[in-house]
């Protein structure tokens, strides 16, 4: 009798095992597999609390607090971005580069920033920002990246210091977030700029996304836009992943 009743508890154990194992997998089913792979969702009991972190040194405290204090992934956006901003800021236009962080919490949200400022001759080119937000929701008890996104600000006075660089970066961060299209999408973007004839005006340009696929899916938004400020000169060049799961 007690063998049976031994056999009987393993044999519910491994049942509510695969439950819990079922439902924390069922969050990410609305993606592709690629779509799994930028994307992160973890399980948290409490909340967050609240801290300030604006005095983090390197790269190493950062990543030290983001995945052990928080217990948190940065995913493959994280690290690609920061190779396309060293290549194409760094190497290839020979810009000196400086970099700072940020790690803002309150009870449910995770704010990290990782922030470039590069610069010529000690005078500030361009600044970027790597930003991953968190999302903590208690009635589900899951964490999740809940946004991801890379904002590159002109702060020159070449107009075209970003601007000449749209195609390439538009290209690469294409990749980064595995979304297709972007040969289409800069060619409408070209037909547009070149329709103004450098008289464009304070406008946003969308280059590509996803928005009726990804919303219908509940699935990965994401988009790729630059932005001009009034005297036509292009002055931010954005892109993001927003997650729209369940």
């Amino acid at each position: 009798m007690k063998k049976i009743t031994l056999i009987i508890l393993i044999s519910l154990f491994m049942v509510v095992g695969c439950s819990k194992k079922e439902a924390k997998d069922n969050s990410l089913a609305s993606l592709t597999k690629e779509e799994q792979a930028q994307a992160w969702h973890g399980e948290r009991t409490a909340y967050l609390g609240n801290y300030d972190f604006t005095d983090i040194q390197s790269e190493k405290e950062a990543m030290k607090l983001l995945t052990g204090k928080f217990n948190v992934s940065t995913g493959p956006f994280y690290e690609e971005s920061n190779q396309v901003l060293e290549k194409t800021f760094k190497e290839k236009l020979g810009l000196d580069e400086r970099i700072d962080y940020s790690l803002f919490v309150t009870e449910n949200n995770i704010s990290f920033k990782k922030v470039f400022s590069f610069s010529k001759n000690g005078v500030e080119k361009i600044n970027a920002v790597i930003d991953l937000s968190y999302l903590f929701n208690a009635e589900k008890k899951q964490i999740r990246l809940d946004s991801q996104t890379l904002l590159i600000l002109n702060q020159s006075d070449d107009a075209k210091l970003l601007l000449d660089q749209v195609s390439s970066l538009s290209k690469e961060m294409a990749d980064v977030i595995t979304i297709k299209g972007i040969e289409k999408g800069l060619k409408q973007y070209n037909k547009t700029y070149s329709d103004a004839k450098g008289n464009i005006g304070e406008k946003t340009l969308p280059i590509i996304e996803n928005g009726e696929d990804a919303y219908k899916r509940k699935a990965l938004l994401k988009s790729i836009q630059v932005s001009f400020d009034v005297n036509s000169v292009l002055r931010e060049f954005y892109v993001n992943i927003s997650d729209k799961t369940e």
